[in-house]
């Protein structure tokens, strides 16, 4: 018995001692659910913006749910996603997406018709490979990331419209020649869920209580069975 439980508090402290891995410790989505373009499409949602706090920076994720979601669009109405950050004049990021890019690193007033101002846009129309085409042609189903780098998750705010993310998407289908068929304009977020994500020394911990737990059940089975 004494021996089983020193066996325990060994895996315990193994787990204690477990580096941190590169995962989230807590995460934020939001859902892409109010449309404020031109035409009356579907009901959303239409897609999600996840943000995952990895350390000191956040990944970003936009993924779009399809139907009714068809892509991203560039109708002029916005960008592939619209953002603001708290207190930040500058950003680095990391790891976008191929086919996407960063309008530019510094904070401005970026106007999106429906959807209002905003300080940061990445856009899916960009260099001589473009992700999609101008106006509703080519809509890109995503999905696409990125990493903003020293920043947290509180830092991204909501803009005068409260309005967390805005996208530019195409509602509906894509025709034969690639265009849109349906609804085109901006898809808002007004409200994001919390997840608090458990570190991986809490993991490893909780696994070798159980392993413990579980080999302690088994001498005790074993033993009343050879009294029996």
């Amino acid at each position: 018995m004494k021996k089983l439980l020193m066996t325990a508090c060994v895996l315990a402290g193994i787990g204690a001692a477990t580096p941190a891995f590169a995962i989230p410790t807590s995460e934020v989505q939001y859902l892409l659910s109010s449309f404020v373009g031109t035409g009356s499409p579907a009901s959303g949602p239409y897609g999600t913006v996840t943000l995952d706090q990895i350390g000191s920076n956040v990944m970003v994720t936009v993924a779009l749910d399809s139907p009714p979601s068809a892509g991203f669009v560039d109708t002029g109405a916005g960008s592939a996603l619209l953002f603001n950050l708290m207190n930040v004049p500058t950003i680095t990021i990391t790891g976008l997406t191929a086919g996407y890019t960063l309008v530019s690193t510094t904070n401005g007033d970026i106007h999106a018709d429906g959807s209002g101002d905003w300080d940061f846009a990445i856009t899916c129309a960009a260099g001589t490979s473009p992700a999609c085409g101008t106006g509703g042609s080519n809509p890109a189903p995503g999905p696409f990331s990125f990493t903003v780098d020293n920043v947290l998750l509180s830092q991204f705010i909501p803009n005068d419209s409260n309005y967390y993310f805005a996208s530019d998407l195409c509602i509906g289908t894509v025709s034969n020649t690639g265009g849109c068929i349906g609804a085109t304009g901006d898809v808002v977020a007004t409200a994001g869920t919390v997840t608090q994500v458990p570190e991986p020394s809490t993991l490893a911990l909780f696994g070798a209580g159980l392993m413990a737990f579980w080999a302690l059940r088994r001498r005790i089975w074993r033993a009343k069975s050879t009294l029996a």
